[in-house]
């Protein structure tokens, strides 16, 4: 008789290789994600904090938990709204968590136990992910080439750790993440890994796979997919190498100048770690000075000079947030899924702003860039626009004034 086990479904868990390792290093946060967040509560958590046992955690939860916006959500009844800048009023002298230490883990909310992991489920596939806004994940996810590369398990549904009680899982609305879907996922890890083009090349490729996932509603033969994609590769990179320098280095900074360092941009920078690095960025490339053709030479330079040394000690770190940026948001693999697009393109945005102001911090220094200057840029631009939807929103519109199918100004951004 076949083993009764073997013949149960197999349920798989994605994840990156540096999931294994993360850990919360609580006060020891140089950027701490108790400081700066809105933090949306349930309505069985806000009853046990206003009815906690201990004075001091009832008292804070009755002057600082409001009522949510969208209360009627389950998720979303309570708030504790936080400025820029604010610490939650529940982190103690230490810069711990009082709920913690007091009540005990279990006791946290959903939203403080998971972040930074990000976390969804479909009918046979779980990811686990984690927003490279928190620095120790960031510092993971940058430290080797492998600690972004796929670790994926099949499990006995029985296994399957699926519904956590202390995590908050996001299930998919639909279950068009088929075995084709992680095969393509598998094929995109693959693309952005081949040493043989560059960043520009491998998000051209990307788009335009991206665009024939879209299309394919109907169903994918994934060999006949891999057939007719592969030309595309040696094709973006020709493109990518024609495009002159210094030509890329001015678009880059004219856009940048006038999303970013521009006084008068449209992006609200708030009193955010934002502002700081906007500021520096701005004295690294002589923004202050009015002088373009310096600013773009200082850009030059700075690129040149120090961005590209880093860069060959450390090839992966581009691959490395798009392959995190990928399988946080598995359902860009999707059949037929038109919002594909526009998940890919706000990663590819991202990615752009993150790359010109470590070259802009890089010239500020005056030295050759570490890991850890690069991680510090991650979670402060990631922390930013993840804050609030409409600053990314306002970027990519900017793009798309230019160019609506943005590949062509995502490619130039990213040179």
């Amino acid at each position: 008789m076949d083993n009764p086990v073997s013949q149960k479904p197999l349920f798989q868990t994605w994840s990156l290789n540096y999931m294994e390792e993360f850990k919360c290093i609580g006060s020891e946060c140089e950027d701490s994600c108790c400081v700066g967040w809105t933090i949306p509560l349930n309505k069985q958590v806000v009853k046990k904090y206003k009815g906690s046992g201990d004075p001091e955690i009832r008292e804070k939860a009755k002057n600082s938990i409001k009522k949510g916006k969208s209360f009627n959500r389950p998720d979303q009844f309570g708030v504790i709204p936080l400025a820029d800048g604010e610490p939650c009023p529940f982190l103690d002298g230490c810069g711990l968590c009082s709920i913690q230490t007091k009540l005990g883990e279990d006791a946290l909310s959903k939203t403080c136990n998971t972040f930074p992991r990000k976390l969804l489920a479909f009918p046979n596939n779980e990811f686990i992910a984690a927003t490279l806004a928190c620095p120790e994940t960031a510092r993971l996810c940058l430290s080797s080439k492998s600690a972004a590369d796929l670790n994926v398990r099949h499990l006995p549904r029985a296994e399957t750790p699926v519904g956590h009680a202390k995590y908050h899982f996001l299930v998919a609305k639909d279950s068009n993440f088929t075995d084709t879907s992680g095969q393509i996922l598998q094929a995109f890890f693959n693309l952005i890994d081949d040493e043989s083009i560059d960043l520009v090349a491998k998000s051209a490729c990307l788009s335009l796979f991206v665009e024939e996932l879209v299309k394919s509603d109907q169903g994918l033969d994934f060999i006949d997919f891999l057939r007719s994609t592969k030309p595309i590769k040696g094709l973006a990179q020709q493109v990518s190498g024609a495009i002159p320098e210094a030509q890329a280095a001015l678009l880059q900074y004219q856009f940048m100048k006038k999303l970013l360092l521009d006084p008068n941009h449209p992006i609200e920078l708030g009193k955010s770690k934002m502002l700081s690095l906007i500021y520096e960025s701005c004295r690294g490339l002589k923004y202050y000075d009015k002088d373009l053709a310096q600013s773009v030479g200082t850009f030059l330079a700075a690129k040149k000079d120090l961005y590209e040394p880093f860069l060959s000690k450390h090839p992966y770190v581009w691959g490395n947030i798009l392959k995190n940026d990928l399988i946080s948001n598995p359902e860009i693999m999707a059949l037929g899924n038109s919002e594909s697009r526009e998940v890919l393109e706000a990663a590819i945005s991202r990615l752009s702003i993150i790359k010109f102001l470590f070259i802009a911090q890089a010239g500020y220094k005056g030295t050759r860039p570490r890991l850890e200057d690069l991680v510090r840029v991650v979670t402060v631009v990631r922390r930013f626009l993840d804050h609030s939807s409409q600053r990314l929103e306002k970027f990519r519109g900017a793009i798309r004034e230019i160019d609506q199918s943005s590949t062509v100004v995502n490619a130039l951004l990213l040179l």
